[in-house]
Order: C-alpha cells, then sequence, then structure tokens
C-alpha cells in the first residue's frame, strides 16, 4: 500500500508538471541554462549578462516601431539580449501581403529619410528603414524583404543603458561651467 501510494504521488507530480510546462535549469562554471517548455523559450545566463531565445522572447511595444498589421511571427524567430550596456532584441514576421504594401506602410510610418535601401532583386525586392543611430539610446532597424506570395520583416534593436548613454556623453568642459 506504501508502494502504491508513492507511485501515485509521482504520477501526480508528473501529470501537474506537464500540464503546466516544463523547465530544465542546468549550470556549470557560471553559466545557466534554462529551458521553459510551456513558454518554448531557452535562456542562457553568465556573469556578463543573459540572452533568450524562443516564441515570446521579445516583447514588441519596445521595438521603438508599429508591428504591421495581421503579420505573424516566423516560428521560434525571436532573441533578446540583456547586458550591463543595454539590450537587444531581434523578432522575425511573415505576411503573405505583397513587399510595396508592407514597405509603404513603413515609410508612411516612420521617419522621414529612416529608408536607407530600397532594391529590387531578381527573384524579389528588399527594403531597410533605420530609426535611431549609434548616437541615440535607442537605435531600430527594420529589414522588408519580399518574393512572390510571402513577406518577412526583420525587426531588431539596441537600446543603451542609461550607464552606457551617460558614459558615451561628453563632460561639460571648464570654460562652460557656471562661475568657471
Amino acid at each position: 500500500m506504501k508502494r502504491l501510494a508513492q507511485v501515485c504521488a509521482v504520477a501526480a507530480l508528473v501529470a501537474v508538471t506537464a500540464c503546466g510546462g516544463h523547465k530544465t535549469t542546468y549550470s556549470a562554471n557560471g553559466t545557466t541554462v534554462t529551458t521553459d517548455d510551456a513558454n518554448k523559450t531557452t535562456t542562457v545566463t553568465t556573469g556578463q549578462g543573459s540572452t533568450t531565445v524562443g516564441t515570446g522572447a521579445v516583447d514588441t511595444s519596445k521595438l521603438g516601431v508599429p508591428m504591421y498589421p495581421g503579420a505573424t511571427t516566423a516560428g521560434n524567430g525571436e532573441i533578446s539580449t540583456k547586458m550591463a550596456n543595454g539590450s537587444g532584441e531581434m523578432v522575425t514576421f511573415k505576411t503573405v501581403d505583397d513587399f510595396s504594401k508592407v514597405e509603404a506602410y513603413y515609410k508612411s510610418r516612420l521617419p522621414a529619410g529612416a529608408e536607407k535601401i530600397n532594391m529590387t532583386l531578381n527573384d524579389g525586392s528588399m527594403a531597410e528603414f533605420q530609426v535611431g543611430d549609434q548616437t541615440t539610446p535607442q537605435m531600430t532597424v527594420v529589414t522588408v524583404t519580399g518574393k512572390q506570395g510571402e513577406t518577412d520583416i526583420l525587426i531588431s534593436s539596441r537600446t543603451k543603458s542609461d550607464a552606457a548613454t551617460s558614459a558615451e556623453s561628453p563632460a561639460p568642459s571648464p570654460e562652460s561651467s557656471p562661475g568657471g
């Protein structure tokens, strides 16, 4: 009877774990790898920061550009990295809308001059938009590539931490300080 109770307890634990998803963590030499079956992500954490890959790894509201209506994420094409000097995200979307429609959407919703590349290739088209640059706290790049019947949208964003931003800002010169 005691053995039956133990078997039932283990079976119940397995059933609860299976229903709620499963997290597995491995650690060695200062690196931790965690897989989360429920969220379909894998996170690698080191002393320098962490990187998460998988579905839901990116909070698209923080990318700094609008999401194309009706576009869906392309499988596990999401990656998010956090380090002391800032963070970076990258996500890929797909739509059945024509390249020209997607390109026009971003051209009308991003700042003037954001479109840096627009070209037609043998088997499709490509446009790239950039909001911000290396000197701004956030820089986001939207790459739109289209082939017949499908358009891919790759959005990558880099955000500097407050410490990284202030480290790059020039200190006021003694001549310009008040009373100096």
